[in-house]
């Protein structure tokens, strides 16, 4: 019989040490190998604003906010004004190979799978990256095509 968690701070703990469980814990003091890529590496180009703005333009305003908290309807009305700026933080990010540290926060949440709700088994967990994160990514894949 499952235990009855009463108290939301207490489904929430309940969950993140169900989830906690069934990942891998790693040593943070080693350094990884990193040996050399099998990939070429990536061909250098320059995003531009207008297609920025265009991939602002197809956000779908009805889907959650990331770890930015930002809505992404305010990201898609907005895009004009602020596809110059994105744009510079993007081509910054692609010459220099790092990402911003805001642009890596993600909102986790669970989605139930199937049977009892009781059991964090039957959960997953989901995250949430910011616009700006999903905008990177979508440039960075489709370069490499």
């Amino acid at each position: 019989m499952p235990v009855v968690l009463s108290t939301d701070a207490d489904r929430a703990k309940n969950l993140n040490d169900y989830f906690a469980s069934v990942f891998t814990i790693e040593n943070k003091c080693t350094i990884p190998v990193i040996l050399p890529s099998i990939y070429p590496d990536m061909p250098a180009f320059d995003v531009t604003s207008p297609g920025v703005c265009k991939l602002l333009n197809g956000i779908d305003s009805k889907k959650s906010l990331g770890g930015d908290d930002i809505l992404p309807r305010v990201m898609k009305e907005t895009c004009t004004e602020i596809s110059g700026k994105l744009t510079f933080t993007i081509n910054q990010s692609l010459n220099s190979g790092v990402v911003l540290t805001d642009w890596c926060i993600a909102n986790i949440f669970t989605l139930h799978k199937k049977n009892a709700r009781e059991l964090p088994k039957n959960y997953r967990p989901i995250s949430l990256i910011p616009i700006s994160s999903k905008i990177l990514e979508h440039i960075v894949r489709v370069a490499q095509r």
